[in-house]
């Protein structure tokens, strides 16, 4: 039950977790870069709001951390072939 405010807009992780998963897909087979902003545009919600999704008390925090972990890993790993 919502206890205010709008009713979310997924109710399982298993949602997030393929719609992050498509995204990473995506991002792969296009050659796109990952970003955080990226992510937040395939889950159709504004960055505030996946940045929320990451308090430890949202059931969606476990999959999010570990999608931005992502995103900075790939991130991190362009500057290192941008330095060699």
């Amino acid at each position: 039950m919502n206890e205010g405010g709008r009713p979310k807009k997924y109710e399982t992780i298993e949602e997030v977790e393929s719609i992050v998963n498509e995204y990473f897909e995506n991002c792969d087979s296009k050659h796109i870069p990952y970003t955080v902003t990226g992510l937040a545009l395939a889950l159709d919600i504004d960055r505030r709001t996946l940045l929320r999704w990451c308090d430890e008390s949202d059931k969606f925090c476990p999959t999010i951390r570990k999608a931005k972990l992502r995103v900075e890993n790939y991130l991190e790993q362009q500057l290192y072939k941008k330095m060699v």
